[in-house]
């Protein structure tokens, strides 16, 4: 029997009893334990006043950890009594600690101790590349603070793989459950599709500007992603060359700024990573051979050449996985002449029996839907503005409880 899942929540002793997200953690404590979830938290009031009510009232279990007797003796030191087991300790290291051990975190909003466990947790698992253990933040006060520390482009882009904003307790206990079922109980969200068609660069594999990005930070060099996109949209349509080289990052460079010393120091780096193997993200090859098994119809299109984009596949092994393959020299090319629509065409589906699901970070999305198929994004590294499209997933995992077959109708 496997050990019970357990999740840390985080927020204020100070949260407002008539604040929506007051409301919230009773709903998250219920869902928690319904989930089957066992839930570790400060139990001294504020947050953890409703939290616990819900866990509670879902039938399920709460660590209390304290540090209210030798430390807050101004709170009150009797903690929750609904809570059925209670550690006591000395030091916020002891804390952490504990915290630590947790499978997934929730936070709500907080003052200097929340900030601080979110920085803490956050570390930890980017030291111990850990991205099985996702932090969720739930409250727009938490977006704000992402939005700021996006801006200062200090953080690699990857380890923002690791959060989840969310909206509703229900979403946060999906992300740290693994149950999507939960999030899509709206029929209305569910989509019945024909064929699944996904952008080759991004869902399935990292992305020339994802490597690109990876080997600039490999020398301290840090991007914003939208402008290395647009940079490369530009100069691939200015480049006379079939495949990037030297000079094709030599461009990209002097356009983000960097000197003409320092870029043709960078440049050669760049290119040899370029040519490298990119990565197959852990989730395409279930996604896939989940979709290939209900007898969904799955498809890439890609700006890649077809014999790279064919390597590629046989080397990570999806060429049994893929029907439909649409490169650059299939003369369907997304940026040259025809229209996506003449794309998804190629198919043979309908477009209402199509869905696209592309990369966060290239907006491909709109030219899908006004072709007139439904289009997801998957935004991995929160590349998009948070909030900005309602059909947003993080990952493929998610992608699975969002469409159906139609074929078995």
């Amino acid at each position: 029997m496997q050990p019970r899942k357990q999740i840390a929540v985080f927020g204020s002793f100070l949260t407002n009893p008539r604040s929506a997200e007051f409301k919230m953690a009773e709903d998250l404590g219920y869902l928690l334990a319904r989930a089957g979830l066992r839930v570790i938290c400060g139990g001294h009031g504020g947050i953890a006043d409703p939290l616990v009510t819900g866990v509670v009232r879902g039938g399920g279990e709460v660590l209390g950890v304290s540090l209210a007797k030798t430390k807050y003796p101004e709170r009150n030191a009797r903690m929750n009594p609904l809570i059925a087991e209670k550690v006591h300790i000395n030091s916020v290291a002891e804390r952490l600690e504990i915290f630590s051990k947790a499978d997934g975190f929730i936070f709500f909003t907080g003052g200097i101790g929340t900030l601080s466990e979110f920085a803490f947790m956050w570390h930890s698992l980017q030291l111990e590349a850990d991205f099985d253990r996702p932090l969720v933040l739930l409250s727009a006060g938490w977006r704000r603070v992402l939005d700021k520390l996006r801006q200062g482009q200090m953080i690699k882009y990857k380890y923002y793989r690791l959060v989840h904003p969310c909206d509703r307790a229900k979403d946060a206990v999906a992300v740290v459950s693994g149950d999507y079922a939960m999030k899509y109980d709206d029929p209305e969200e569910f989509l019945f599709k024909k064929a699944v068609v996904f952008d080759f660069d991004g869902p399935l594999i990292e992305s020339p500007e994802e490597v690109f990005l990876k080997s600039c930070e490999n020398l301290g060099c840090f991007f914003p992603m939208a402008q290395v996109v647009e940079l490369f949209r530009r100069t691939e349509k200015a480049s006379e060359s079939r495949e990037p080289d030297i000079s094709f990052y030599l461009n990209i460079l002097k356009g983000l700024g960097v000197g003409s010393a320092a870029a043709s120091e960078i440049a050669p780096y760049v290119w040899k990573r370029s040519m490298e193997m990119p990565e197959l993200y852990d989730d395409a090859e279930d996604a896939l051979r989940y979709f290939k098994a209900r007898g969904v119809t799955t498809g890439i299109v890609s700006s890649r050449l077809f014999p790279q984009a064919k390597k590629i596949m046989s080397a990570h092994g999806l060429s049994g996985l893929v029907d439909i393959v649409r490169c650059r020299d299939n003369r369907l090319e997304k940026a040259g002449g025809q229209s996506f629509g003449e794309i998804l065409q190629s198919f043979g589906f309908p477009r209402e029996e199509i869905v696209y699901v592309g990369d966060g970070s290239r907006g491909d999305d709109p030219a899908a839907r006004a072709a007139g198929t439904d289009a997801i994004v998957l935004d991995r590294h929160l590349n998009r503005p948070f909030g900005q499209n309602p059909s947003t997933i993080r990952s493929l995992g998610e992608l699975k409880h969002r469409i159906g077959s139609a074929k078995a109708g």
